[in-house]
């Protein structure tokens, strides 16, 4: 899993850390505990009691970089209720979900980032009998969710050039906060949508949406004499559409790593029957 994480993360520079959340039921804890103790031969624990008596349990397996998210290991996300439900929504429309924005503890200094929650399924072939007939139907079965912790600023900051970021002022927040989790302004709330020519752009990242704000700096337009008001509103399509690519390379990259992940999962069944055998 290591190995497979840093294929990822070497070509995926906002991943900060990945890990696999096995699917279970209640029942089936003390058996993944004891995989578990085995697999770190040390006393690990699944932590984090179900909401509810019926509450499946969506615990960390495996995570990359693992010394310094080893905490994290055993620990059931179902158990907060915004991760409960993100994973319910990403188990409705079998869709990746993100998380909102949250304050990362695990680097040296706090950083805005979100959980991208990737639901992996295996697919059992069940007979049934219609009109006579006998039909295979395929059935998808919950194997567990592929997790990324992304850098929301990182995502932004290489979306945005140091022209851009020279020329403009801006502002990035999500839907119905007051706040922006990366700007420019060095201001505790957001001042730029009071400018009346800013320019606002509203775009969705695994069902959050975020919104960009952005105003002109007029103190270096000012150096910039040659700039008219068309190149203006041009460079402003412009850092808008490198920010939606961005994102969407990076969902894009989600879909490759369900399938890399399937694959894996295969293999490692696989390999696990021929050694019983």
């Amino acid at each position: 899993f290591q190995h497979f994480v840093n294929d990822i993360s070497g070509e995926l520079s906002t991943l900060k850390a990945m890990s696999w959340n096995p699917y279970i039921a209640q029942s089936d804890k003390a058996a993944h505990q004891a995989e578990l103790r085995s697999t770190y031969q040390r006393p690990i624990n699944i932590k984090g009691s179900p909401l509810t008596n019926d509450d499946p349990i969506v615990y960390v397996k495996w995570i990359s970089p693992e010394q310094e998210n080893i905490k994290a290991v055993g620990f059931n996300v179902y158990s907060n209720e915004t991760r409960k439900a993100t994973l319910n929504q990403s188990m409705v429309n079998y869709q990746f979900k993100a998380t909102s924005i949250v304050q990362l503890v695990q680097s040296d200094q706090k950083e805005a980032g979100f959980l991208l929650f990737f639901p992996v399924f295996e697919q059992h072939q069940t007979n049934t009998e219609q009109q006579g007939l006998l039909a295979n139907n395929p059935v998808r079965k919950l194997k567990g969710f592929a997790t990324g912790v992304f850098l929301a600023e990182k995502i932004i900051a290489e979306a945005l050039t140091e022209q851009h970021q020279k020329l403009f002022h801006y502002e990035v927040y999500e839907q119905g906060e007051q706040h922006a989790f990366f700007s420019n302004t060095n201001k505790n709330s957001l001042t730029l949508h009071q400018d009346p020519n800013s320019f606002r752009h509203t775009f969705d990242v695994g069902g959050q949406k975020w919104h960009i704000t952005l105003s002109a700096n007029k103190e270096q337009l000012i150096h910039q004499q040659n700039a008219t008001f068309l190149a203006f509103f041009i460079l402003l399509i412009v850092i808008v559409t490198t920010i939606i690519t961005s994102l969407l390379l990076m969902n894009n990259r989600q879909m490759a790593l369900n399938n890399l992940v399937n694959e894996r999962t295969k293999s490692l069944e696989e390999a696990v029957k021929e050694a019983n055998y």
